[in-house]
């Protein structure tokens, strides 16, 4: 798995905040569960979890470097961090209640070993968060722009994926935006009817936190900028 990580001190402000908003997301489900964070990097997103009530937070990382600052950095009784492959079954089948990977699947070369490996170690009642971009053009096949990403979904072709998995997922969309078309000046014009018309949906819009989709009229399209899913009930693999 190639690397491209979010630290607090390095990552620019609109990253951080970013992934920042995506684990407040991950937090209102955390509250007296046992939580997996795979991929968890310097281990932020862990702490924040930890702290939000959870009773227990696992973070792994394939990196023994990021585990080794994530344990010198935070500490509370309830967190462990360990290393860990994101596309193997790092701990027994159905241990956990709530399993969080951020911008972890687009890094993967089989993201299916990943999404077995949750849906393993996930309870039958159990949650598993995950986010990556919206890939705007080409197919899956095409290499996308960013160098540490295999591969890229479109909205319809993730939930796809993820429906080999899970029978149920909802998906939110994270930093909402005007599409471009042919019309002049259309994305202008847009912003400024939903000042007008729409101002509870426009809220939603160019927002760093995870929300659902605006419920705007079609010639509006609207894309996230990035797609955050919730798993639940997992398929046996």
């Amino acid at each position: 798995m190639a690397h491209e990580r979010v630290t607090i001190e390095e990552t620019d402000v609109e990253q951080r905040n970013q992934h920042l908003e995506r684990y407040r997301f991950a937090c209102t489900h955390a509250r007296d569960r046992d939580v997996l964070d795979m991929a968890c990097g310097e281990g932020f997103g862990s702490h924040m979890l930890a702290g939000s009530g959870s009773r227990r937070v696992t973070g792994v990382d394939i990196s023994e470097g990021a585990i080794s600052k994530a344990r010198d950095k935070y500490r509370l009784e309830n967190l462990w961090f360990r290393v860990g492959d994101a596309q193997a079954m790092v701990f027994r089948e159905k241990r956990f209640d709530l399993i969080i990977s951020f911008e972890t699947i687009e890094h993967l070369a089989q993201p299916g070993k990943h999404l077995t490996a949750v849906s393993r170690m996930l309870k039958t009642d159990g949650f598993y968060i995950c986010s990556t971009p919206v890939r705007l053009s080409g197919s899956l096949n095409d290499k996308p722009k960013n160098p540490f990403h295999f591969r890229e979904w479109n909205l319809p072709e993730f939930k796809g994926l993820l429906n080999e998995y899970f029978q149920k997922i909802d998906v939110f969309g994270q930093s909402f935006y005007f599409k471009e078309n042919p019309i002049p000046f259309n994305r202008t014009f847009m912003k400024i009817i939903c000042k007008l018309v729409f101002r509870k949906e426009l809220s939603t819009l160019f927002s760093e936190k995870v929300l659902p989709f605006p419920e705007l009229p079609q010639f509006f399209n609207c894309l996230p900028q990035f797609q955050v899913a919730v798993c639940t009930a997992p398929i046996s693999m």
